[in-house]
């Protein structure tokens, strides 16, 4: 998710994951690759950074060697992959 520079700081970025949010089913995942600089948004919404590649689904495996590229034009040196269960 990316919010135009101009709007920031609007809470559109967390209007928008919390709405999502609110519709995952009880105990299920949210995955998602994200750069290093933005991984704390994510956190503090309480994802967290998967640490064994063995958990990551294949698709977010594949997300994140994809986004290595994309994160390097930005000027990350990686990508992460983080995941949100619904607890309730």
């Amino acid at each position: 998710m990316v919010v135009d520079a101009s709007f920031r700081s609007l809470g559109i970025g967390r209007k928008l994951l919390l709405s999502l949010l609110e519709r995952v089913e009880p105990g299920g995942d949210v995955w998602l690759v994200t750069i290093p600089s933005s991984s704390g948004f994510y956190a503090r919404h309480g994802f967290t950074i998967a640490s064994d590649p063995n958990q990551i689904p294949s698709a977010i495996n594949l997300e994140r060697f994809a986004g290595q590229f994309v994160a390097r034009l930005v000027g990350a040196d990686t990508c992460l992959a983080m995941r949100w269960t619904r607890e309730d």
